[in-house]
């Protein structure tokens, strides 16, 4: 006996929810690919989250014209896995809301040293949002960015309108930044070296 389902037989809602689950399934395996890339001691410069973003940004938007800005001389800098995790889910997070929100053509990811610190940027020339009503709202995504940079010890500033694109620009401090890297012995698999007391 062979049967045929239709849409007509399957239960109200159920395609939606098997698709819910479906996108619900992908973003988890998208969080384990990104854990695994942040534990892995080979990341451990500018230069692999650099490419991690770059990467990121290609799958998320596709079509769109997308700049990866940074000067050469960063690259090879050394970075904590505390803080190559926090800068790459904010700039996941960032991108994200580019891809569901935004309807941008253009998008620039940007890395500049400071004195002080370095300053990561995100800008696109989207929709934007009235950035007062989603602070009221409580969007996660805001808040989720937030809280990264302040784990971080930086800040975050969001400067964004209906009609003129958003731009997020995330400072952190320049003692944040390799504070526990991994020693070039640690790739091996020896423990890192703790710092003196």
């Amino acid at each position: 006996v062979q049967l045929q389902l239709t849409s007509r037989d399957a239960p109200e809602g159920l395609a939606e929810r098997l698709s819910a689950h479906g996108r619900q399934a992908q973003a988890l395996a998208a969080d384990v690919r990104d854990m695994v890339w942040v534990v892995d001691g080979r990341h451990d410069t500018l230069s692999a989250l650099l490419q991690r973003i770059r990467q990121v940004a290609f799958d998320l938007l596709p079509e769109a014209d997308l700049t990866l800005d940074a000067a050469p001389d960063l690259a090879p800098r050394p970075l904590s896995m505390t803080a190559r995790r926090h800068l790459l889910l904010f700039h996941n997070e960032a991108l994200h809301n580019i891809q569901k929100h935004a309807c941008a053509t253009r998008v620039r990811i940007a890395v500049v040293s400071e004195t002080d610190g370095l300053a990561f940027t995100v800008e696109d020339d989207g929709r934007g949002f009235d950035l007062s009503l989603a602070e009221a709202a409580g969007g996660h995504g805001l808040t989720s960015m937030r809280t990264r940079a302040s784990t971080l010890g930086g800040t975050l500033t969001t400067t964004t309108r209906p009609g003129a694109g958003t731009r997020h620009a995330l400072w952190m401090p320049a003692h944040r930044i390799e504070a526990d890297a991994r020693t070039p012995q640690s790739r091996d698999g020896a423990a890192p070296s703790r710092p003196p007391s």
